[in-house]
């Protein structure tokens, strides 16, 4: 009788473990569900800012067409960014550097042109986004009070 409770006790332990291995392998899976890429943080932050501030947006796609109908056949999204930070650091009566405008969302915004008019859908030259393959940072976005004057 011994023997067969014994066996019965190495079933039920054989079981469990298998039971408890399984859980911890599912847990495991749900946290790496949650963790988001470093790409997806960066287009939601871009969301975020392009929500509170569309007027950047409104420029971009002026500027994009503007450089567009001078006869570019390609330009770049970092010149775009810079005449936008100069258009809205000059025509206001803010401290200077009190508009930010994140070098981070220059590919989303790109992106999003193409996407809108897809017939300049090689207007600004993208890459390869490596984000998607890295794991979100988690930290806050800075704002212009994050800087030095």
């Amino acid at each position: 009788m011994n023997n067969e409770i014994q066996e019965l006790i190495d079933e039920d332990i054989q079981a469990y473990s298998a039971w408890h291995h399984n859980e911890l392998l599912e847990r495991q899976r749900k946290e790496e569900e949650k963790k988001i890429s470093r790409l997806s943080e960066i287009e939601e932050q871009c969301s975020r800012y392009d929500k509170q501030h569309p007027q950047v947006w409104k420029l971009f796609v002026f500027y994009s067409f503007d450089r567009i109908r001078r006869g570019y056949k390609h330009y770049s999204v970092s010149a775009i960014f810079e005449r936008i930070r100069w258009h809205m650091d000059s025509g206001t009566n803010q401290a200077a550097n009190s508009f930010k405008l994140n070098n981070n969302y220059r590919a989303v915004y790109s992106r999003k042109f193409h996407k809108n008019f897809p017939e300049y859908s090689d207007f600004f030259r993208t890459r390869i986004q490596t984000s998607k393959d890295t794991e979100a940072t988690g930290l806050p976005e800075l704002g212009p009070l994050d800087y030095d004057n």
